[in-house]
């Protein structure tokens, strides 16, 4: 199970750095195309068009992962095929419908609201978008509850990388770039979730399945709860910034949006991957193997989740500088002192995938709602503290703490169903290598950003894998299973070769 672990993880991880590059590809195209004015329209449609998407979505996605865990082990009296087809159609009418009232909704909003008259016009060229994205949730939730990392990878790559492709033709061949911007990525969307709904269609057969109103009942039971959970995320990972806003000013911002952004980035390439890839294994488990085997795998997976979450916060904290001067420049070198803050914060939150397990497989949704909701009310309140007198820093220290809440609660309400032990002896061990190695990087000085970003990465990961190997036996005994093939191949290679 461990290695079925392992190999998702680096599928995902592998997946998730070409989705970044691709992010980071598009950055630049936009702020050089677009004005600043039409930038910042783009911002605000952009967000109003996330909270009608976790709308549209109605918590489905999950519910396709849970409960076609149930159905693929007998725990139900649907088939598979009848959860997904009715998933999805579930989550296209509800998109469908949500975006025809706003479309006419956001017609009668006061001009004094939006204080541009092409808003009213992209309200109406954004409603594919919305569907499509909704859709696509589900679609890809599909392949993670079948543990399709390599497909699901290599449809997120190629949905990234066709997208560029779109959103450059809608930024040359339209006069108002912004509605070129939204027909085309909309067009984009509803063509590729077609191409992979038939895809899936063809290898999962999923319209052999049926539409059962008493299953889109139970799936949307379910999943409304995470429509408030998901919001209130939103709220939780974006009310900072116009705080920030509010107390500071727009330049504070821009450092503050900076380092955060580089933060989702690295989380997406390593904590989003471990945390895709051991909520379907642990639903599993759960259904085929009971409660000790999924506690044991949990934990197992807990500490290799800290071997490698700990030392890249330090590793992070001592490459801050070089990496915000060569992703970002020189402009943006005042953001490196808050990237440490938040990507603690992050990794915190990458570990609630193992602290919530519980809550997840008694379906206690509800509960997650409430305590996201009191976890958002948390940052806000300590974020009206923190920033008036410490300004970004305050901001970022905010979320570290808010991050720390959500996931302790998570782990308290839910340890009646698991049990999750922290290996506090190994986290020490590699607390002390982390900083062995963040010493040795700190010595390092090279004036380029990008080649000091290369050395530093490749000498810390030497360092302190050479440490933890040599004070951790059972490491050295899983390294020499992983390697073990590899060393065979190269000695039977250098038999042919003699």
């Amino acid at each position: 199970m461990n290695r079925s672990l392992t190999f998702h993880t680096i599928i995902y991880s592998a997946g998730n750095l070409l989705v970044a590059v691709a992010g980071i590809i598009s950055f630049p195209i936009m702020t050089r195309m677009l004005s600043i004015e039409q930038y910042g329209i783009l911002n605000l449609i952009s967000l109003t068009m996330m909270f009608l998407v976790s709308l549209g979505k109605a918590g489905l996605q999950k519910s396709i992962v849970r409960f076609g865990s149930e159905a693929r082990f007998g725990g139900s009296s649907f088939s598979v095929a009848d959860v997904y087809l009715t998933a999805l159609a579930t989550m296209l009418a509800a998109a469908a419908v949500l975006q025809l009232g706003w479309s006419l909704l956001s017609q009668l909003l006061p001009y004094a609201w939006l204080k541009d008259q092409r808003i009213y016009v992209i309200f109406l060229l954004a409603g594919p978008m919305v569907v499509g994205q909704t859709v696509y949730s589900g679609l890809t939730n599909v392949l993670v509850s079948e543990k399709q990392s390599i497909q699901l990878n290599v449809a997120e790559i190629i949905k990234r990388y066709s997208g560029l492709l779109f959103l450059i033709a809608g930024l040359y061949w339209f006069e108002e770039k912004l509605y070129g911007y939204y027909v085309m990525i909309g067009l984009h969307e509803v063509l590729f979730c077609l191409i992979l709904f038939i895809w899936l269609n063809r290898h999962l057969k999923v319209t052999q399945g049926r539409v059962k109103l008493d299953l889109s009942s139970q799936l949307l039971r379910y999943g409304i709860p995470l429509i408030g959970f998901e919001l209130l995320t939103n709220v939780f990972s974006y009310g900072d910034r116009f705080l920030i806003n509010y107390y500071l000013n727009s330049e504070q911002l821009g450092y503050y949006s900076a380092a955060y952004n580089l933060c989702i980035y690295i989380k997406m390439i390593f904590v989003a991957s471990l945390t895709t890839a051991v909520v379907p294994m642990f639903m599993d488990l759960w259904e085929k193997q009971g409660k000790t085997a999924t506690e044991e795998f949990l934990n197992v997976t807990l500490r290799y989740f800290m071997l490698l979450a700990i030392p890249a916060v330090f590793g992070i904290t001592a490459v801050a500088t070089d990496l915000m001067r060569f992703l970002a420049g020189e402009q943006y070198l005042a953001a490196a002192g808050v990237v440490p803050l938040v990507v603690i914060g992050m990794f915190i939150d990458g570990a609630t995938a193992m602290t919530a397990a519980g809550l997840q497989i008694q379906k206690r949704t509800s509960l997650m709602m409430v305590i996201m909701g009191a976890a958002a009310v948390f940052n806000i309140s300590i974020n009206l503290v923190l920033i008036p007198w410490f300004g970004i820093s305050g901001a970022a220290l905010a979320t570290l703490l808010s991050y720390l809440f959500f996931t302790i609660a998570c782990w308290h309400y839910g340890r009646s169903v698991l049990t999750l032990r922290l290996d506090w002896l190994r986290c020490a061990l590699y607390v002390s290598a982390s900083l062995v190695m963040y010493a040795a990087l700190d010595l390092v000085t090279i004036a380029h950003p990008g080649l000091a970003l290369l050395t530093k990465v490749v000498l810390g990961a030497v360092i302190y894998g050479a440490i933890v190997l040599a004070i951790d036996p059972e490491l050295r005994v899983m390294a020499g299973r992983l390697l073990g093939p590899l060393r065979t191949q190269w000695q039977a290679r250098r038999g042919e070769v003699r």
